[in-house]
């Protein structure tokens, strides 16, 4: 099993226990494309279906709420 495989099972399970950038490599594997967005925030676009999330990244981590976000839209992406 190769890290982004070892990542992404453990952004399934717990995504609150890795950190936003970890979650950024797996997003960006997975077809997303992310961006700066004003100072402090991101914006995670889904590819497939034009959706985006804007995330407020705060010492290059993001709040439990908005790691939730990114893993539905992690899964919904892998339909």
């Amino acid at each position: 099993m190769t890290s982004i495989e070892k990542l992404i099972k453990k952004f399934l399970e717990n995504p609150k226990s890795l950190t936003y950038n970890e979650i950024e490599k797996i997003m960006l594997k997975s077809g997303f494309v992310v961006k700066w967005w004003k100072w402090s925030h991101k914006k995670v676009k889904n590819t497939k279906t034009n959706k985006s999330i804007m995330i407020p990244i705060h010492n290059n981590d993001c709040t439990r709420v908005y790691k939730e976000d990114l893993r539905e839209a992690y899964i919904n992406n892998q339909k």
